[in-house]
C-alpha cells in the first residue's frame, strides 16, 4: 500500500533565512525540494501503474478473460445490436421452396466394416457367428485445400519463361513497394537473375553450336542429322 507523501514546501522564513545563512543553504534548500519533487514523481508513477492494472482487473469479464460468467454479478455487459431490420418473412426455408438433400452415392472411395464384438445386452461374445445384417451410414468430407507449387525450369534456350519471371518478380517488388529491404531481398535476386539469363542465353547458344560443330568434326559427337 502506497502512503501519501508529506510534501514540505519551504515558508517566505526558511528562504529568507538561507539567504542570510549564504549559497550554501541556499543550495541545501534547493536540494531538499529536488529531493521530494523527485520522490513524488516515483510515487505518481508507481501510483499510475497501480490504477493501471485496478482498470485493467475491473475490465475483466466472463466474456474476455478466464474469469467464470457467474463472477460478472447481475451487471450484464453490452451485447452487439444487428443494425439489419426483420423482414415480413419468418426465418428458415420459405413456403414452396424445394429443399436438397444430400444423398448416399452408389459408389463410396472407401467402405469401412465396424464389427460388432459382443452383444451388447448379454456381452456375448459374437465371434464366428454368420452376419444377420448391418446399418451403413455415408460420411462426406471435403478434401483439405493445398497449395499446388509448380517450380518450372527451361530445358533450352528459349528466353521467353525468364522474361515471364522477371515481370512477375517486378509485380511483386510492386506490391513490396513500403516492405523492409529484408523482405524484397529475393525478389530482387529473382528478377536481377532473370535478367542475367535473358541476356547471357543467346551468347551461350552460339557458343555450344559453335562447340558442337568442333565435338562432330572431331569426331567426339556422332552427328544425328545424318540419321534423320
Amino acid at each position: 500500500m502506497i502512503r501519501p507523501m508529506n510534501f514540505r514546501v519551504p515558508t517566505d522564513e526558511d528562504i529568507h533565512t538561507a539567504f542570510k545563512q549564504g549559497e550554501a543553504a541556499v543550495v541545501a534548500l534547493f536540494h531538499d525540494v529536488a529531493t521530494q519533487m523527485s520522490e513524488l514523481a516515483q510515487q505518481v508513477a508507481k501510483q499510475g501503474e497501480i490504477l493501471q492494472e485496478l482498470q485493467a482487473r475491473l475490465a475483466k469479464t466472463g466474456h474476455n478473460s478466464s474469469k467464470p460468467p457467474s463472477s460478472d454479478g447481475y451487471g450484464k455487459g453490452k451485447r452487439t445490436t444487428s443494425l439489419r431490420k426483420s423482414g415480413d418473412k419468418p426465418n428458415g426455408g420459405q413456403p414452396g421452396h424445394e429443399g436438397q438433400t444430400l444423398m448416399a452415392t452408389e459408389y463410396p472411395e472407401r467402405t469401412v466394416t465396424y464389427e460388432v464384438a459382443s452383444c451388447a445386452h448379454c456381452q456375448a461374445s459374437l465371434q464366428g457367428i454368420e452376419v444377420d445384417g448391418y446399418e451403413e451410414r455415408q460420411v462426406f468430407d471435403l478434401p483439405a485445400i493445398q497449395i499446388d507449387v509448380t517450380a518450372p525450369r527451361s530445358t533450352g534456350f528459349d528466353v521467353t519463361e525468364y522474361q515471364e519471371q522477371a515481370d512477375l518478380a517486378r509485380e511483386g517488388l510492386a506490391l513490396l513497394a513500403d516492405a523492409p529491404p529484408e523482405r524484397r531481398a529475393v525478389l530482387l535476386e529473382w528478377a536481377a537473375f532473370a535478367d542475367f539469363l535473358v541476356a547471357r542465353l543467346p551468347e551461350l547458344e552460339k557458343d555450344w553450336k559453335a562447340h558442337r560443330e568442333a565435338l562432330h568434326a572431331a569426331g567426339e559427337l556422332p552427328d544425328t542429322q545424318q540419321h534423320r
